[in-house]
C-alpha cells in the first residue's frame, strides 16, 4: 500500500494497511542526523541569520529538498507543508549592539543562544 493510499483509506475510516505516519514537527539535530548534513529545515537563528543576510531562496530551496529527503529516508506517509518567507519581501537586520545580541526597528533586543540555536528577544 502507498503512503497516498494508507492516509485516504485512514480519512475514509477503512483500516489500512499500517497507521499512517507523518511528522509536524522534528527540529533540526533530528533532520540533520538523519540527512547527515545541516539544514535550514526549522532550524531556528540559522534560518533567520541568513534570511537577514538575503539569502531567502537559498533558505527556501535547502528546507524543501531536505524535507522532502526527510521524509523518505523515515518512510512517514505525510509530509507537512509550511508557509516560507514571501519571495520579494525586504528583510532589514536588526542593528548589532553586542556579542550575540542585536536591537531591532522597533526597539527589541534580541539575544543569540548558542546551546539552543534560538533568537530570543531578551528586553
Amino acid at each position: 500500500m502507498t503512503s497516498k493510499e494508507r492516509v485516504c483509506r485512514a480519512l475514509q475510516h477503512v483500516e489500512p494497511d499500517r497507521v499512517p505516519v507523518g511528522e509536524v514537527y522534528v527540529d533540526y539535530p533530528i533532520v540533520e542526523e538523519v540527512l547527515g548534513r545541516k539544514t535550514y529545515y526549522r532550524s531556528h537563528a540559522r534560518e533567520t541569520f541568513a534570511l537577514w543576510e538575503g539569502r531567502r531562496d537559498e533558505v527556501v530551496d535547502n528546507q524543501k529538498r531536505d524535507l522532502v529527503e526527510f521524509v523518505r529516508k523515515t518512510e512517514l506517509d505525510t509530509v507537512p507543508v509550511w508557509p516560507v518567507p514571501p519571495r520579494n519581501r525586504v528583510v532589514e537586520p536588526p542593528q548589532a549592539i553586542g556579542e550575540n545580541l542585536w536591537e531591532d526597528r522597533a526597539g527589541n533586543v534580541l539575544r543569540y543562544i548558542p546551546l539552543t540555536e534560538d533568537l530570543i528577544i531578551a528586553e
